[in-house]
């Protein structure tokens, strides 16, 4: 429906020669076998007649106004016949009202066909793939015509034969001959209410379009990124700068050259046998030891007076814990309880949209807005599925298709697919099937769930898939699921094919299977070589959560069977995921990051116990509970009494102050070798090095969940500015929102929009437009909720 034109091409159409103007036929008489809906018209030669009733003559002349003359005309249609095309081209109308020139030329043919004396249209009509039995593309004048004239498209009461020609055709004793009836292009509108077909619908309605953008290109200074090359150079003036700092340091203060110079004394400083490091340093040390509090500057002296302070404050601090360690402990105790009573009010939040947006966020709100007016979108689970380790092709009437397309394999993906529809889990003391949670959009007189698969086009059915189509002798298959797919993928909304399976590719579910949604990997909308299957199920979501309880369950069952299953056919590669798995396995890593919690405190203790070993200096921790808690510890130490089992003395033995190993290596080897003058700027250089390299790559870090929603806030749907901004019909401006992404999906490989956008707005005015049948019930007069 999204694209409903094809190419205009003049056709003529035959017309009994003789000007007689006689009807072929009037009225009606039975109808088809078991088609009751199906009227047959009656054989009539004579002159036409006037309608009857105003009813009729209405219908007429809003079907066929360009053979309306009003009170005065006539046609070869009674009033019953007229009323009934009226009723069987609701369809049509529903399909082409987007375009009404495209309507106006369609009706043409059929309202000259049936009621026009002796006329037959000639037509620039362009065919549409919904009702000419394939797809656009490949549709003609001529394979138009013949599916809207055969009974097999379910719709035609009886065979009718058209012939498209530039020349007198005799058929018996009458001559046919072309009838040159103005056709209205889709550019143009048919009459003064109404509008040219859109832009969507028709491209000569449509603006130049604009040059797809260029891609765009990363920032680059001398071929390397804007990002690299910035803290490259920060870097480098890092070096330069910190280089000459050291090597002026190292000269003027410590002396580096060795050059003798005269103390305050008026001696001479010389090497010493210790060697020049030995020299500096007993020279830092007479240094520092003569330096006075007079000769220090003010920001010198406040830091000392602060680290003084800090150190007393720190200090006594420690001293007062671990002089009262039960008092503390028992006070931490009471504090630490106090702020986690807030615990019992913690919920674990697993729902990613309240995780990765802000309660009061724009996306937050505007989605609550529209699920909270409307409903939330469809729960989906899904399977993707490929064969990566088989190269194997199939040729089939001389083209290749993927090997995913073997029927075997198709035969196995449809058993999985049934066993997935059989799925039942328990919820409430009460089975759930998926027949239970699924979306039916034609609920309750077809209950069957929608399921977008290939498998649909053949109504996944095990015997639809194994249908053949012999020749007229019956030696020579002529169709077989290829062809059909062929169809298919082409002419998704086809109730009945073109092959000689003359099967619908029309799910069970009574809708579309679209080609882009259930196969991937292809190029080019050249879907026989596809390289991955997509299997996707539709399940109602609700704002209610606890009515999404059965859903969660079926889908746990879900995820269940398919891990099964993919452990027991390692030949088929399956992705598999459902509407939960983003929350189950944001669950399953919050309780893993519970384990790695416990770990990293028993290592942290550990640490304590093995690596730093005997306490001291108890006046310096810092930590109040820490204090207490190694006060403890020590005291228990000091009086030889066993860890964990206090109560137990071991015998008094004279203990030696013993250090940790951790503390042995960082004073012994570590800090000395930490603490050598060629090596400190070594790791100032490293440090800023590593600093730069790190925040270089920030620009490398992808971006966590897209936030940006659609429905545009506070955005007003009844005036006719808020509908023309978002409608794509007849009569909407060409900057409309469904117009511009239609001109975005034209250059899917730089935009990414694959297909054209079908708003929904749109369809509220289609649904509008149609007949009142559609939205009052036949019997009760209620109001339809549902098409």
């Amino acid at each position: 429906m999204k694209k409903l034109l094809l190419y205009q091409a003049t056709v003529f159409l035959a017309v009994v020669a003789h000007c007689t103007g006689t009807c072929m036929w009037y009225g009606q008489c039975g109808h088809q076998q078991n088609h009751e809906d199906k009227k047959l018209n009656c054989i009539y030669h004579g002159p036409p007649k006037p309608f009857k009733t105003k009813t009729a003559l209405d219908a007429f002349a809003r079907d066929c106004p360009s053979l309306y003359k009003g009170n005065e005309t006539e046609t070869c249609c009674s009033d019953p016949q007229m009323l009934t095309m009226d009723n069987q081209i609701s369809f049509p109308r529903q399909a082409l009202q987007r375009c009404p020139s495209c309507f106006h030329n369609f009706m043409n043919v059929w309202c000259y066909l049936t009621c026009a004396p002796n006329n037959m249209p000639s037509s620039n009509t362009p065919a549409l793939s919904l009702l000419c039995g394939t797809d656009a593309s490949q549709c003609t004048p001529q394979k138009w015509l013949d599916y809207m004239g055969t009974t097999d498209n379910g719709q035609a009461p009886f065979d009718i034969h058209f012939y498209i020609s530039k020349k007198n055709m005799t058929f018996g004793n009458s001559t046919l001959k072309p009838l040159n009836t103005e056709a209205v292009p889709c550019s143009q509108a048919p009459s003064n209410d109404t509008e040219p077909c859109s832009c969507q619908d028709c491209k000569a309605t449509c603006a130049p379009s604009p040059p797809p953008a260029p891609p765009s290109q990363p920032c680059e200074v001398a071929h390397l990124d804007c990002y690299y090359f910035g803290f490259g150079v920060l870097f480098a003036a890092f070096v330069l700068v910190f280089g000459c700092y050291i090597i002026c340091y190292n000269i003027i203060v410590q002396d580096a050259l060795r050059l003798e110079r005269p103390d305050e004394n008026g001696h001479m400083y010389h090497v010493s046998s210790a060697g020049p490091a030995a020299n500096r340093n007993e020279r830092k040390k007479n240094y520092l030891a003569s330096v006075e509090s007079d000769s220090l500057s003010f920001f010198e002296r406040a830091g000392a007076r602060m680290e003084e302070r800090l150190e007393n404050l720190f200090a006594g601090w420690g001293h007062f814990c671990a002089s009262h360690p039960l008092i503390m402990s028992l006070v931490v105790l009471v504090i630490a309880g106090a702020l986690c009573a807030g615990v019992s009010l913690f919920t674990v939040t697993t729902n990613p949209v309240k995780l990765w947006s802000a309660p009061d966020s724009r996306a937050r709100t505007e989605k609550e807005y529209y699920d909270s007016h409307f409903v939330p979108f469809y729960r989906t689970e899904q399977l993707i599925i490929s064969r990566p380790d088989n190269d194997t092709l199939i040729e089939y009437k001389k083209r290749n298709y993927s090997n995913l397309l073997d029927k075997e394999f198709l035969h196995e993906i449809l058993d999985l697919q049934l066993a997935i529809e059989g799925l039942t889990a328990e919820h409430d003391n009460k089975t759930v099937g998926l027949e239970d949670i699924c979306f039916a959009p034609l609920s309750p007189d077809n209950k069957n769930c929608t399921v977008q698969s290939i498998l649909n086009y053949f109504q996944n059915s095990h015997a639809m898939l194994d249908k053949v189509a012999y020749d007229e002798f019956g030696w020579f298959v002529v169709a077989n699921y290829l062809d059909h797919f062929d169809y298919c993928v082409d002419s998704p909304f086809s109730p009945n094919d073109t092959t000689r399976l003359h099967t619908p590719c029309l799910g069970t579910f009574g809708g579309p299977v679209f080609p882009w949604v259930a196969l991937g990997g292809y190029r080019e909308k050249v879907y026989r070589n596809t390289s991955a299957l997509v299997i996707t199920f539709v399940v109602n979501n609700y704002l209610d959560a606890s009515k999404n309880g059965p859903a969660l369950a079926w889908e746990a069952k879900f995820i269940d069977f398919m891990k099964n299953y993919t452990e027991d056919h390692p030949e088929v590669e399956i992705a598999f995921s459902s509407e939960r798995s983003i929350e189950d396995e944001i669950e399953r890593e919050s309780n893993s990051d519970i384990m790695t919690i416990l770990a990293s405190y028993l290592i942290m203790f550990a640490y304590i116990t093995l690596m730093l070993g005997q306490y001291r200096r108890l006046d310096r921790i810092l930590i109040t509970i820490f204090i207490c808690l190694l006060t403890l510890d020590a005291k228990r130490q000091h009086s030889n009494r066993i860890d964990v089992f206090c109560c137990s003395k071991l015998p008094l033995k004279k203990r030696k102050p013993q250090h940790g190993l951790l503390y042995e290596l960082v004073s012994e080897f570590y800090s000395h070798f930490l603490m050598m003058e060629w090596l400190r700027p070594i790791v100032m250089v490293v440090f800023v090095g590593w600093f730069c390299a790190s925040a270089a790559m920030t620009s490398k870090v992808n971006i966590g969940l897209d936030q940006s929603l659609s429905m545009p806030k506070g955005h007003n749907y009844s005036s006719y500015e808020g509908q023309n901004a978002i409608c794509g019909i007849s009569g909407c401006p060409e900057n409309s929102l469904v117009q511009q992404v239609d001109h975005a999906a034209e250059n899917p490989l730089s935009t990414r929009i694959a297909e054209s956008v079908s708003s929904w707005l749109d369809d509220y005015f289609s649904w509008l437009n149609s007949p009142s049948c559609c939205r009052i019930h036949d019997d009760t007069g209620d109001f339809c909720p549902s098409t």
